[in-house]
């Protein structure tokens, strides 16, 4: 009988967790090369059972943190980011292209986005919006105020308690630091 199921197991492709229970040892590593969960010898101890219903229990449990960490990985690589951004310009309709972006400032109810060329155009969107529509490897939220273009940044300064004042090109009147809260990310996001 034990000779007839592994020769079945040959033949089949079973990707169902199996657990031998045999009368005989000799078919042990037979199992384990068949991926078996466990290989019980009769008769059955109920003790040995539940453990090796408990260990195929865990490595389910394994496996579904292992495919949803996979998932959650696979979605940030086939998200699809914001290639254009639609801008105004007195009565015309401009598209800015990613690229050219410098950075968007945030001042009241207004955010400005800011090319490399020096144009500024009011656009009709969050930061907070803008921080999930924009590619992470290219744009960061420093602050509150700013989500920034790595190519816009000009020059980079020690500052006050582990933060990081930020030259911008093009340039802005105010100070540009990135906040403590966003520092360590910030570095982080440097060295990509």
């Amino acid at each position: 009988g034990d000779e007839l199921a592994f020769d079945i197991f040959k033949q089949v492709q079973v990707d169902t967790p199996v657990i031998f229970t045999t009368a005989y040892d000799k078919y042990a590593l037979q199992a384990f090369r068949l991926n078996s969960i466990d290989y019980l010898l009769k008769p059955i101890d109920k003790e040995e059972l539940n453990r090796s219903v408990q260990k195929f229990r865990q490595q389910l449990l394994k496996s579904a943190a292992q495919v949803a960490f996979l998932s959650e990985d696979l979605m940030k690589v086939q998200k699809e980011y914001q290639k254009r951004f639609l801008v105004t310009s007195g009565e015309k309709i401009k598209s800015v292209n990613f690229h050219e972006i410098a950075y968007f400032e945030g001042h009241q109810k207004y955010v400005f986005l800011n090319t490399h060329h020096k144009e500024k155009f009011i656009v009709d969107i969050t930061l907070e919006k803008l921080e999930e529509l924009l590619d992470p490897k290219h744009f960061f939220r420093i602050n509150r105020q700013f989500i920034i273009c790595f190519k816009a940044i000009s020059q980079m300064v020690v500052h006050t308690r582990g933060r990081v004042k930020i030259e911008l090109n093009p340039p802005v009147k105010e100070e540009v630091i990135v906040s403590i809260e966003r520092a360590l990310d910030f570095k982080g996001w440097l060295n990509q």
